[in-house]
């Protein structure tokens, strides 16, 4: 099994009423505790082909500051990765995978969940090189700007007690 994480939208307050669409059902519903899976950029293209379409992702979601980005993770079996992940890789998660294996992954999971039940196909889990590029350039982006900023405001950070000024 591998863990593969994955980047959602989650409301701090209710939100305002929204047509439900599921099943054609019609009605009006107040959003509480809402939360949706991100599956690309702005605009409807279907892949992150570079850092800045990630950043612009974050900056809209966050902006009115009733939803945010966060991310969590599910559990893949091996099997399904088109080839071996690793590290940083990005994989596309058909939708009705992904909605397979979520409640896999909740506190009350079963311990050994029945693996066998799962309609997918071995290796339908598709590696996307340019997903893997933009989101490593943006990642290193971040911690390139967290380590600039600690050390422009290096006599914020804490000292060791002997460097205090008070002494030992």
């Amino acid at each position: 099994m591998t863990r593969a994480s994955y980047f959602y939208i989650e409301a701090t307050e209710p939100l305002s009423p929204v047509p439900v669409d599921q099943n054609e059902l019609g009605i009006r519903v107040l959003p509480l505790e809402f939360s949706g899976v991100i599956t690309g950029p702005l605009g409807g293209a279907e892949t992150f082909d570079d850092p800045d379409q990630i950043d612009e992702v974050f900056e809209r979601v966050e902006e009115g500051g009733a939803l945010y980005v966060d991310f969590d993770d599910i559990w893949i079996p091996n099997t399904l990765f088109e080839k071996t992940p690793r590290r940083g890789d990005v994989f596309r998660v058909p939708a009705d995978l992904f909605a397979q294996l979520y409640p896999l992954c909740r506190d009350d999971a079963a311990v050994s969940p029945d693996l066998d039940a799962l309609d997918a196909d071995a290796g339908c889990m598709t590696f996307s090189e340019r997903e893997t590029g933009a989101f490593a350039r943006w990642s290193g982006g971040i911690v390139g700007h967290a380590k600039a900023y600690h050390k422009e405001r290096a006599g914020l950070r804490l000292r060791r007690k002997e460097e205090s000024p008070w002494g030992s």
